[in-house]
């Protein structure tokens, strides 16, 4: 038989000021938006017989998005210190395809690992800002680590032999 694993993850995280928002008299102000995410897909798969297939697939996806935004307004945010906003992503994916085959005869393992990671960590702000007498920080960070490993394997059968064997020494005197 086959052996398939399809894994699909899709999430968000947002720290938001919306558009048309009011904040008054704010010393420090901060947006913080964080997202973590591990993601595991194993397909194992094996056969045997005179005649062996084993066919395997795993999947990975994810699309993850992490903001944190300052939206629209026609007037100023006006902070009286700091203004940070930070946006942090962190994605572990790992991917793994295992097909054995054991077989009298004919053989066959394939195996295939596919990862997809299509992550984003954005700050930012849509409208001006007013922070004299502070700092202000927009600052993104993304760290997806991905692998995909398919290992595959056949073994068995019977090789077979096209030499004939002659032996000259009989009836020879």
């Amino acid at each position: 038989g086959i052996s398939v694993a399809v894994d699909y993850g899709q999430n968000q995280t947002t720290a938001q000021m919306g558009d048309g928002s009011v904040i008054t008299g704010a010393h420090d102000l901060e947006l913080e938006s964080t997202l973590g995410q591990e993601m595991v897909t194993e397909a194992k798969n094996g056969s045997k017989g005179s005649t062996g297939i084993s066919p395997v697939v795993a999947v990975a996806i994810t699309a993850n998005d992490t903001d944190a935004t300052i939206g629209t307004n026609a007037s100023a945010l006006t902070v009286g210190g700091d203004l940070q906003a930070h946006a942090t992503l962190t994605d572990q994916v790992s991917t793994t395809a295992e097909g054995d085959t054991e077989s009298d005869s004919t053989g066959v393992a394939i195996s295939v690992a596919v990862a997809v990671v299509n992550d984003s960590a954005l700050a930012t702000t849509a409208r001006n800002l007013d922070a004299s007498s502070g700092a202000v920080t927009f600052a993104a960070s993304t760290i997806s680590r991905s692998d995909a490993e398919a290992k595959a394997g056949a073994k068995g059968g019977t090789q077979q032999d096209d030499k004939k064997s002659h032996d000259d020494s009989k009836g020879a005197q």
